[in-house]
């Protein structure tokens, strides 16, 4: 009952499955660059409630995802407070657009 209760995970369908094997108090972090197609499929799985951030978003698309993903979660769940989903923004700071964040 005791030990470490936040773990990150790079790869979507790997934090998926071992979401549902953990305890239900552990957080998740993404940790690596996540395809905007498997951001709603990632919160609908993981759930808000075990989903505390996604460390690497790099565009509005998937910002934008996230976010509508995050909405029909909370609408879907059944749980009357309204969770957020953290993000942290990847910002390319050197303006060379082969480079990332």
């Amino acid at each position: 009952e005791i030990g470490q209760r936040h773990f990150g995970e790079n790869y979507a369908q790997e934090l998926m499955a071992k979401s549902s094997e953990m305890p239900d108090d552990v957080q998740w972090h993404f940790i690596g660059p996540l395809q905007s197609n498997k951001a709603a499929p990632l919160v609908k799985t993981v759930g808000l409630n075990k989903l505390a951030c996604i460390e690497t978003v790099s565009t509005m698309k998937l910002a934008s995802k996230l976010n509508r993903a995050a909405e029909t979660w909370n609408e879907e769940s059944g749980i009357e407070e309204t969770k957020k989903l953290g993000i942290y923004i990847q910002v390319n700071t050197s303006g060379e657009e082969s480079k990332s964040g």
